[in-house]
């Protein structure tokens, strides 16, 4: 899931659910752009009704307005910088 922030130019959230939580060692994360930048982000559960799955979210900023961006999204260890 793609969501705008205050800032509509050059920042965005990105989340994406699984059902099982990856190991404590290790944090969503995103790669994007020709330069290939790596940002992490953070996990979350979310229980409600017998739903309980795992609410990955990562924050990225200094988008370039009008620009198309590639992205993969994955988990890394914690401690890679």
């Amino acid at each position: 899931h793609l969501s705008y922030t205050h800032d509509v130019h050059h920042q965005m959230f990105i989340s994406f659910v699984t059902r099982e939580r990856p190991t404590p060692d290790l944090r969503p994360m995103i790669k994007y752009g020709d330069q290939g930048w790596i940002v992490t982000g953070d996990t979350t559960t979310y229980n409600v009704n017998d739903w309980h799955h795992w609410i990955h979210y990562i924050f990225i900023e200094n988008l370039e307005p009008g620009t198309k961006y590639s992205y993969q999204l994955g988990f890394i260890e914690s401690d890679n910088k």
